[in-house]
Protein backbone atom coordinates (compact mmCIF):
# COMPACT_ATOMS: atom_id res chain seq x y z
CA UNK A 1 0.00 0.00 0.00
CA UNK A 2 1.27 3.46 -0.91
CA UNK A 3 1.45 5.98 1.93
CA UNK A 4 2.57 8.89 -0.19
CA UNK A 5 2.02 12.43 1.04
CA UNK A 6 2.08 16.05 -0.11
CA UNK A 7 3.32 19.12 1.69
CA UNK A 8 3.67 22.76 0.72
CA UNK A 9 7.11 24.09 1.55
CA UNK A 10 8.30 27.59 0.58
CA UNK A 11 5.98 27.93 -2.40
CA UNK A 12 6.65 24.42 -3.68
CA UNK A 13 4.61 21.24 -3.48
CA UNK A 14 6.78 18.41 -2.17
CA UNK A 15 5.54 14.91 -3.01
CA UNK A 16 6.93 12.14 -0.80
CA UNK A 17 6.40 8.81 -2.53
CA UNK A 18 6.46 5.84 -0.15
CA UNK A 19 5.92 2.19 -0.91
CA UNK A 20 5.10 0.61 -4.26
CA UNK A 21 4.52 2.74 -7.35
CA UNK A 22 2.92 0.04 -9.50
CA UNK A 23 -0.31 -0.69 -11.36
CA UNK A 24 -2.00 -1.73 -8.09
CA UNK A 25 -1.36 1.72 -6.56
CA UNK A 26 -1.97 3.74 -9.73
CA UNK A 27 -5.32 5.08 -8.52
CA UNK A 28 -3.79 6.42 -5.33
CA UNK A 29 -0.81 7.92 -7.16
CA UNK A 30 -3.13 9.49 -9.72
CA UNK A 31 -5.15 11.18 -6.94
CA UNK A 32 -1.98 12.51 -5.31
CA UNK A 33 -0.77 13.82 -8.66
CA UNK A 34 -4.15 15.51 -9.31
CA UNK A 35 -3.87 17.27 -5.94
CA UNK A 36 -0.37 18.31 -6.92
CA UNK A 37 -1.65 19.86 -10.16
CA UNK A 38 -4.45 21.66 -8.29
CA UNK A 39 -1.86 23.36 -6.05
CA UNK A 40 -0.56 25.22 -9.14
CA UNK A 41 2.99 25.33 -7.76
CA UNK A 42 6.38 23.96 -8.83
CA UNK A 43 6.79 20.37 -7.64
CA UNK A 44 9.66 18.46 -6.05
CA UNK A 45 9.22 14.70 -5.94
CA UNK A 46 11.11 12.64 -3.36
CA UNK A 47 11.62 9.12 -4.73
CA UNK A 48 13.92 7.50 -2.13
CA UNK A 49 11.18 5.51 -0.39
CA UNK A 50 9.69 3.80 -3.43
CA UNK A 51 9.87 0.09 -2.70
CA UNK A 52 9.07 -1.06 -6.25
CA UNK A 53 7.86 0.48 -9.49
CA UNK A 54 6.68 -0.42 -12.96
CA UNK A 55 5.98 1.38 -16.21
CA UNK A 56 2.69 2.69 -14.79
CA UNK A 57 4.69 4.93 -12.47
CA UNK A 58 6.74 6.32 -15.35
CA UNK A 59 3.58 7.00 -17.38
CA UNK A 60 1.93 8.82 -14.46
CA UNK A 61 5.05 10.92 -13.85
CA UNK A 62 5.29 11.83 -17.54
CA UNK A 63 1.62 12.88 -17.50
CA UNK A 64 2.15 14.94 -14.33
CA UNK A 65 5.15 16.61 -15.88
CA UNK A 66 3.18 17.61 -18.98
CA UNK A 67 0.26 18.96 -16.90
CA UNK A 68 2.62 21.04 -14.77
CA UNK A 69 4.38 22.37 -17.86
CA UNK A 70 1.04 23.50 -19.32
CA UNK A 71 0.58 25.53 -16.10
CA UNK A 72 4.05 27.00 -16.42
CA UNK A 73 5.32 24.94 -13.46
CA UNK A 74 8.15 22.44 -13.15
CA UNK A 75 8.71 18.96 -11.78
CA UNK A 76 12.09 18.25 -10.19
CA UNK A 77 13.47 15.24 -8.35
CA UNK A 78 14.24 15.82 -4.68
CA UNK A 79 17.65 15.62 -3.11
CA UNK A 80 17.32 12.07 -1.80
CA UNK A 81 18.99 9.19 -3.62
CA UNK A 82 16.71 7.49 -6.12
CA UNK A 83 16.49 3.69 -5.60
CA UNK A 84 18.43 1.59 -8.08
CA UNK A 85 15.25 -0.21 -9.22
CA UNK A 86 13.66 3.13 -10.19
CA UNK A 87 16.78 4.27 -12.06
CA UNK A 88 17.00 0.95 -13.91
CA UNK A 89 13.36 1.10 -15.00
CA UNK A 90 13.71 4.68 -16.26
CA UNK A 91 16.83 3.70 -18.20
CA UNK A 92 15.21 0.53 -19.59
CA UNK A 93 12.32 2.63 -20.90
CA UNK A 94 14.75 4.95 -22.67
CA UNK A 95 14.35 8.10 -20.60
CA UNK A 96 17.88 8.20 -19.19
CA UNK A 97 19.30 9.39 -22.50
CA UNK A 98 17.00 12.39 -23.04
CA UNK A 99 18.71 14.99 -20.81
CA UNK A 100 16.62 17.91 -22.09
CA UNK A 101 12.84 18.00 -21.99
CA UNK A 102 11.32 17.42 -25.41
CA UNK A 103 8.39 19.71 -24.59
CA UNK A 104 9.93 22.76 -22.91
CA UNK A 105 13.12 24.27 -24.30
CA UNK A 106 15.83 24.83 -21.71
CA UNK A 107 14.34 22.42 -19.15
CA UNK A 108 15.95 19.19 -17.99
CA UNK A 109 13.96 15.97 -18.34
CA UNK A 110 12.68 14.92 -14.89
CA UNK A 111 13.02 11.21 -15.62
CA UNK A 112 16.51 11.53 -17.08
CA UNK A 113 17.62 13.58 -14.09
CA UNK A 114 16.09 11.08 -11.66
CA UNK A 115 17.76 8.17 -13.49
CA UNK A 116 21.13 9.82 -13.00
CA UNK A 117 20.74 10.50 -9.28
CA UNK A 118 22.71 8.24 -7.01
CA UNK A 119 25.04 6.79 -9.63
CA UNK A 120 28.25 5.87 -7.94
CA UNK A 121 26.74 6.43 -4.50
CA UNK A 122 26.27 3.73 -1.93
CA UNK A 123 22.64 2.82 -1.30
Amino acid sequence: MSTSTLEIRKGTTVVHLNGPAVIDTAGTLHQIFLQTIENRLPVVMELANISECDSTFVQLVASLCRALQRQGNTLSPGTSTVPESVRQLIAALGFECKNDCTHVTGTKCFLSTAAGQGKGMSQ
